[in-house]
């Protein structure tokens, strides 16, 4: 099996207390909430480009988001952040190993979130809402005297997290907001005269603003809402919690039918992806493959006898 570590991020603690490149339980706690943090932004970004998806997909493996501290520093107090990446059992040697893309873009957008916070700027678009709360508690037990500073791979000038940065992005959280939403659920009860319905998804309930014209499609799904859900695309308004509340400028309703497989029609064919992945591979590397791999799998991953 091979693996490689990855560096992601440094977390800097200066102050007096850490002089001598030493984190005490505070420090740490501090890092634990970061990691939480990253794993949780890594994991809304993909729901939210995958709204019509309830569960995160096997690929998407805890271990590619989950940062790990194997070492202290010293300037006062140096935490890098790192990601061990492994093949799968079974897999052969040869295999390149995949960086946790992942997790590397939140660590960037957290930063860049917080530039924006210093800066008085708009957060970056693909920001989960639902994180900010978490962004804005993090290195809050620090006193004064004591700061964090954050930089990643790709954002390498070190930026101190500061009060101000904190009440900014608490603005964020405060207050409600709207973006594009493209959300699927179960039509329940629908009042035609208002032109208004709900749509429940994971239990939660959310009011749809819809348009003379969707009518049929909506009263239809109503009708067979046991079969039928439906795919609306407009703008949604969340709560400052970051819970979707209505949907309104609706600009497409669709009927699906549950059971029914959604599927990216930009998709590569798996036969193109195969062929791609294997051109790729030098002719020496594929010379080393046995010549009898598969009758003699077991001998060549686990070392038992050839046939």
């Amino acid at each position: 099996m091979s693996s490689k570590w990855y560096s992601i991020a440094e977390v800097r603690f200066s102050g007096k207390h850490f002089d001598e490149h030493a984190l005490d339980a505070k420090a740490l706690r501090e890092i634990t909430n970061f990691i939480d943090i990253v794993a949780n932004t890594a994991k809304e970004i993909w729901r939210n480009e995958h709204p019509d998806k309830k569960q995160l997909p096997p690929h998407f493996k805890e271990e590619r988001v989950r940062l790990s501290l194997r070492r202290i520093e010293p300037g006062s107090a140096i935490a890098p952040l790192e990601i061990l990446v492994e093949t799968a059992a079974g897999t052969f040697e040869f295999k390149e190993l995949e960086e946790p893309v992942e997790a590397q873009e939140s660590v960037d957008l957290i930063y860049d979130a917080l530039v924006a916070a210093e800066r008085g700027e708009s957060l970056p678009s693909r920001l989960p809402k639902t994180v900010i709360g978490s962004i804005c508690a993090w290195g809050i037990s620090l006193s004064a005297q004591e700061q964090l500073q954050l930089s990643t791979q790709n954002r390498r000038k070190r930026l101190a997290v500061t009060q101000e940065m904190r009440e900014r992005l608490q603005t964020f959280v405060d207050a409600s907001y709207e973006d594009s939403v493209e959300v699927i659920g179960e039509i329940l009860e629908a009042d035609v005269r208002q032109h208004r319905f709900q749509l429940w998804r994971d239990g939660q309930k959310i009011s749809v603003e819809f348009k003379g014209e969707q009518e049929k499609t909506v009263t239809s799904a109503l009708h067979e809402h046991g079969l039928v859900h439906l795919r609306v695309r407009g703008r949604g308004r969340h709560s400052p919690s970051g819970k979707l509340d209505v949907i309104h400028d609706v600009e497409e309703i669709t009927a699906i039918s549950v059971g029914d497989e959604t599927y990216d029609t930009s998709a590569k064919p798996i036969e193109t992806v195969i062929a791609e992945t294997v051109s790729e591979i030098p002719a020496d590397v594929w010379n080393s493959v046995p010549k009898d791999g598969s009758a003699n799998v077991d001998h060549y991953l686990y070392g038992a006898p050839k046939r």
